[in-house]
């Protein structure tokens, strides 16, 4: 019990010098355990004392550490958004499925007659010089009314028409110009996945029950009309 050398008491005599430890036991000595901390391991013996006078060496060779190894990361791309998708796909070229139209133009109406018409089977697009006014687009039907069309400018500065038709007027004004599809395909593309737009699909909520309407309804925070 206890490792002073000098201390009559204690029953084991540890020593260090240099990079050496001496252990000894002495008279009375038992078993203990002995706690050796360097300045990298911690090292833990259970001392024995045997009958005998041969001085013990004992040697302890502990192997090093090996180096860690450094981890290979492999660098995983950047998935784009489902925004960034869908902004990707509105942003793809039209196909030029039909250019064959002809253009008609009335009285004192060339400021908004187009440079360029062509379809891709779906769409009607209309290219105007730049800085002209950019007219409403109407659709004639077979007897003669016409029906406003949406339309909408893309990133190309093409006006887009939702639809191929066979004849369309386009209006600002008093100024007027009729555009003919000499090459209609009654058939045209067939919109996928409720688009026309390639890799993108429109996606219908169903309605709401009464029920669920009600709650939804009374969920919303109240607005004071000023």
């Amino acid at each position: 019990k206890g490792s002073n050398c000098s201390n009559e008491v204690h029953t084991w005599c540890v020593g260090k010098q240099g990079r050496d430890l001496f252990v000894k036991p002495k008279t009375g000595a038992t078993s203990m355990n002995l706690i050796v901390v360097t300045d990298r391991r911690r090292h833990a013996f259970l001392l024995h004392p045997v009958e005998g006078s041969a001085l013990t060496l004992m040697r302890l060779t502990v192997a090093a550490p090996m180096a860690p190894q450094p981890i290979a990361v492999t660098a995983l791309p950047v998935l784009p958004t489902a925004r960034e998708l869908i902004d990707a796909r509105w942003q793809v070229k039209p196909l030029v499925r039909n250019s064959a139209y002809s253009v008609a133009t009335g009285k004192e109406s060339e400021d908004i007659v187009p440079v360029m018409v062509f379809d891709d089977g779906t769409q009607t697009y209309f290219s105007f010089p730049n800085n002209r006014p950019i007219p409403a687009v109407f659709q004639i039907a077979p007897d003669g009314s016409e029906e406003m069309v949406n339309a909408r400018m893309d990133t190309d500065d093409l006006l887009v028409a939702d639809r191929v038709g066979r004849r369309f007027v386009l209006r600002l004004g008093q100024s007027v110009a009729a555009i003919i599809n000499d090459a209609f395909d009654l058939d045209g593309v067939p919109p996928k996945d409720g688009t026309t737009v390639p890799g993108v699909a429109r996606v219908v909520k169903p309605a709401l029950s009464a029920h669920a309407a009600q709650a939804n309804h009374a969920a919303q925070p109240n607005r004071a009309t000023p």
